[in-house]
Order: structure tokens, then C-alpha cells, then sequence
């Protein structure tokens, strides 16, 4: 799995909503800031071009995990496709790049999360999208099952 930092992925405004909603919940938690994440699935055996996925992702290859806050990633649910996935692996096959597929996540900066339950009602819908505590867990997107016989 290929990752990529991408633009900020909410408006000053937006973040400002997004935190007059979490205290209006009561939580203690702040969002410092929301950025997109590109999460690459290569083809087997494959080494796309880094510096050209980087310029169609507008994003820069990730580097260490920066220094203060807690993260979290919203994901679409795993086990899923989005939409947002398919048009985008389409345009990268498009641009003769050998992935498997492509998707896109929100990595929020959390201050002090204290009731992350709370916290985490605000920053993802439950129904088409997973949280995750870190990076690494996002190679959970690419894992596929064994299709399974049709059944009445």
C-alpha cells in the first residue's frame, strides 16, 4: 500500500461547524485540522510512478506521522468499493498507471479526546464509512474474501 497527504480536507469554516458541534455535544475534543489521505493498491509485481500519482493525487508521498494530537481516519466502510474509488482508479488506469485500486480517506487531528465516542459520532457516518486509529489499519481496504457459492 502506496500513501499519499493530500490537501486539507475542510474549509476553516467547515472545521469551525465541525467543532461547535462537538461541544454542543459536550465533548472536550477539538479538530486541529482534517486532510484528505490517498491510500494506493498496486498491481501485484508493480511499481507506479510515484511522482506522477503524487501530481494526479495533488498529494506528496506520506511521511512520518507528524508530532502531537490524536488521529483518526475516516474511511469508506471496509469491505466496500466507494464510488468516489472506482472513478478515480478508473482515470489513474486512464493514465496508463498499474493500480488495483485507489481510495481516499479524512485524517482528523484530534486535541484532547477524552470521550471518543462522542467524538467519533461527528466525524463519520457509521453507515458507508469506518474509523480507524492509524494508517497501517487502512491495508484493511484493499482485503478481499473468497467469493463465497450463491445461497437461498
Amino acid at each position: 500500500m502506496i500513501v499519499f497527504d493530500g490537501q486539507d480536507a475542510l474549509s476553516a469554516f467547515r472545521l469551525d461547524r465541525l467543532n461547535a458541534r462537538l461541544a454542543a455535544r459536550g465533548a472536550r475534543a477539538r479538530v486541529a485540522a482534517a486532510r484528505w489521505v490517498y491510500f494506493v493498491d498496486p498491481m501485484p509485481g508493480a511499481h507506479p510512478d510515484l511522482a506522477k500519482l503524487a501530481d494526479i493525487l495533488h498529494g506528496t508521498p506520506a511521511a512520518a506521522a507528524e508530532p502531537g494530537g490524536t488521529r483518526r481516519l475516516a474511511v469508506p466502510r471496509l469491505g466496500t468499493i466507494s464510488p468516489w474509488a472506482s472513478k478515480a482508479t478508473e482515470i489513474l488506469h486512464g493514465c496508463g498507471l498499474a493500480v488495483h485500486r485507489v481510495e481516499r480517506g479524512t485524517e482528523f487531528v484530534l486535541e484532547s479526546l477524552e470521550d471518543e465516542a462522542l467524538v467519533a459520532h461527528e466525524l463519520h457516518d457509521p453507515m458507508t464509512q469506518s474509523l480507524l486509529r492509524d494508517r497501517a489499519s487502512a491495508a484493511a481496504l484493499f482485503r478481499a474474501g473468497e467469493p463465497a457459492p450463491l445461497a437461498h
